[in-house]
């Protein structure tokens, strides 16, 4: 199924990519709209964005190992914060961040990009009927790794949810759990894990624990 959708989405991606470009080089030296231009470019941007989404579910059809090289953890949450920025779910939410300028570690950015979106995303969904539409992203540092912390002020948190996002079978109501079992895989796959408890006076911190970069190496 992987790779019968990445096949069949390919195609109609690069002609996006195509059409874009076309249009930029039609466009070039005509009195040009800013507005258009920046549309042409964010189309192109996303479209180049899902292709490599794309390749990377055939990387998963096909049983491959993800690639990891050095990434800087800080430089990944502001490109998350861009691409959450972009949804209509973000709308009237604050994010307020505290991360350090540099956080190495040895990872595929791709994934724990598109993981920080959803914890995002997730957060977003958890407190939107709440009078505090804020999210707070920390980012801090232990001997050996990394925590960044996702919190929100949605509703309060019952052990019995609690248990349930700690070990999801399948999507839950209200946002919550929406792909953790992805995300969970996803920092397995780099050493990590996600680990869940109530925020105060209510919502929920969910943390990725990430291993840090061996300098010496």
């Amino acid at each position: 199924m992987s790779a019968m959708f990445a096949h069949e989405a390919h195609q109609p991606i690069a002609s996006l990519i195509n059409y874009a470009d076309g249009l930029k080089l039609y466009l070039k030296g005509k009195s040009e709209d800013p507005l258009v231009q920046e549309a042409l470019s964010e189309i192109s941007t996303q479209a180049d964005r899902l292709s490599k989404i794309i390749q990377r579910v055939r990387t998963y059809a096909k049983r491959q190992h993800h690639e990891v090289k050095k990434e800087n953890l800080s430089e990944i949450i502001d490109r998350a914060l861009v691409s959450f920025r972009r949804s209509s779910i973000s709308t009237g939410v604050d994010v307020e961040v505290k991360a350090p300028v540099t956080a190495n570690l040895l990872a595929d950015a791709l994934e724990l990009e598109l993981l920080i979106v959803n914890l995002l995303k997730n957060a977003a969904a958890a407190c939107r009927d709440s009078q505090d539409k804020i999210i707070n992203v920390q980012l801090s540092e232990a001997t050996n790794e990394w925590m960044l912390s996702v919190s929100d002020h949605g509703q309060v948190i019952s052990d019995k949810l609690l248990s349930q996002l700690s070990h999801p079978t399948k999507s839950l109501s209200d946002g919550l759990g929406l792909g953790l079992s992805i995300c969970r895989l996803i920092a397995e796959s780099h050493g990590g894990k996600l680990t869940f408890k109530p925020n105060t006076p209510k919502g929920l911190v969910v943390t990725l624990h990430l291993p840090k970069v061996n300098e010496e190496n």
